[in-house]
């Protein structure tokens, strides 16, 4: 970050998912409580170095297609280190997208049982980072797709608890970033299933919209 007579007053730095900035005199700070080098062979035997490893390694697996075993990576990195945020939101994913496999397989009640614990990952990464847009679009879709399978079984009562979970779910993720595409369009589905097509026409011009200003 430059100041307007052009000093550097801190970093600036994001994610996907995130955003954050380091004021150059915390840097400083940080700076004059650095103690002695540690051995790079012993930095990467720390747990959260390790758990970084695990998710790393989870991600290529997940983007190969390979769900099980990207599970099993998430799982390693959850088990060093608790609290990394981003390898239950990654496991959530993982575990629809074998859902959605077994879904497809006509396999629909184990489908459901991995949506269910989908959720759980993404409540998960909610808990640890309530400022997690992302977390709640996606708890917001499996809830949705699970609310369909309950239409299809002629459990209307229970699809339409689901879609309005999914639309509060929604709502969470817009209120955190009012910019978020996907979670507009995402509550426009689900408010159409409801039977609440005006509703679900003003999201989801407001979606296409936002899409044009990117």
């Amino acid at each position: 970050m430059i100041s307007s007579r052009g000093e550097v007053i801190g970093i600036y730095t994001r994610s996907d998912y995130y955003s954050f900035a380091v004021p150059s005199n915390r840097l400083k700070a940080l700076l004059t409580q650095s103690g002695p080098l540690e051995p790079l062979a012993q930095w990467h035997q720390r747990d959260h170095i390790r758990a970084y490893a695990y998710h790393h390694e989870g991600e290529g697996r997940f983007n190969a297609g390979d769900y099980v075993k990207a599970i099993v990576s998430f799982d390693n990195a959850i088990s060093q280190n608790p609290k990394h945020i981003r390898a239950y939101f990654w496991r959530g994913r993982a575990k629809y997208g074998l859902g959605k496999s077994k879904a497809d397989q006509g396999n629909i009640t184990e489908a459901q049982q991995l949506y269910q614990v989908a959720i759980g990952d993404y409540t998960q990464a909610i808990q640890l980072f309530p400022k997690y847009p992302m977390a709640y679009n996606n708890r917001g879709w499996v809830k949705y797709l699970i609310g369909r399978i309950k239409a299809k079984q002629g459990n209307v009562g229970e699809a339409r608890r689901l879609y309005q979970a999914a639309i509060d779910d929604y709502t969470h993720a817009i209120n955190i970033n009012p910019q978020h595409v996907l979670a507009h369009y995402n509550r426009g589905n689900a408010k159409k299933a409801l039977g609440q097509h005006e509703a679900a026409e003003k999201d989801f011009e407001k979606a296409k919209e936002l899409e044009s200003k990117k």
